[in-house]
């Protein structure tokens, strides 16, 4: 006789292929966007606190 999945057991496997899923989709999502046109530019540096 087979033995029955816990309701915990079943969730683990549901919530671990949704995880899978959701990785995949986001890896074909990096891989198809397109790269910046140039990378964006920092603040200037100041010399001193202006606090």
């Amino acid at each position: 006789m087979a033995e029955e999945k816990s309701r915990s057991d079943m969730r683990k496997e549901r919530l671990a292929k949704a995880l899978k899923a959701n990785l995949m989709r986001r890896k074909e999502q990096a891989r198809t966007r397109k790269p910046p046109a140039e990378e964006p530019k920092s603040p200037p540096e100041e010399e001193c606190c202006p606090n």
